[in-house]
């Protein structure tokens, strides 16, 4: 299973968010999921199988088809 944290730019916040999931993945030990980050525009529906985005961008995003 693969993880996306995305914001605007795709760096600073979708960057460590990435870490503290990971962080917490690991603390449940949880080893199958693959976490990454990117920017919005970037993402399509074949990067991750569940995406996270921060509640400044929760209205600027739709689900995929």
């Amino acid at each position: 299973m693969k993880f996306m944290a995305m914001c605007s730019s795709g760096l600073g916040s979708s960057f460590m968010v990435q870490m503290n999931m990971e962080k917490a993945l690991k603390s449940i030990g949880v080893t199958d999921v693959e976490v990454d980050h990117a920017d919005l525009g970037s993402a399509s529906p074949s990067d991750a199988d569940m995406f996270f985005v921060g509640r400044d961008l929760e209205n600027s995003v739709s689900a995929f088809p």
